[in-house]
């Protein structure tokens, strides 16, 4: 599966009552993050400034992850770690969300971009 984000952590996660879980990378983000990467979501909303203020428990997932938990569909589910502390309830969050695919480096490559260009304009105006 390609990444949705870079950094995070790997954790198992299935769609609320069902058993099978797949491997996914999470990345916990704020409102600005996904707007930086690309343009507008597949399906859905991105995570909110109201969604954080109140505690929200919501998730923006990658549209390969929508597909392998079953497509477009799983928007409005809930999605649960599939492990957690022995006695207590998985976590779950309310799938709000479905954002495209982008690569693994693909901020850094825009960074780069923006950066080498700002570097010429300011280079050129001397």
């Amino acid at each position: 599966m390609r990444p949705m984000n870079i950094g995070g952590w790997g954790e198992n996660v299935r769609l609320a009552g069902e058993s099978a879980a797949v491997h996914a990378s999470i990345i916990g983000v704020t409102p600005g993050y996904l707007p930086l990467l690309f343009r507008g979501m597949v399906a859905g909303r991105n995570v909110t400034s109201a969604d954080i203020n109140s505690g929200g428990k919501v998730a923006v997932i990658s549209e390969d992850l929508a597909r392998r938990l079953g497509g477009q569909s799983v928007l409005g589910r809930m999605l649960e770690f599939s492990e957690g502390p022995p006695g207590e309830k998985l976590r779950q969050f309310e799938i709000v969300g479905i954002a495209p695919v982008i690569a693994a480096t693909s901020m850094k490559e825009r960074l780069m971009r923006y950066g080498c260009r700002l570097r010429r304009t300011v280079r050129n105006s001397r």
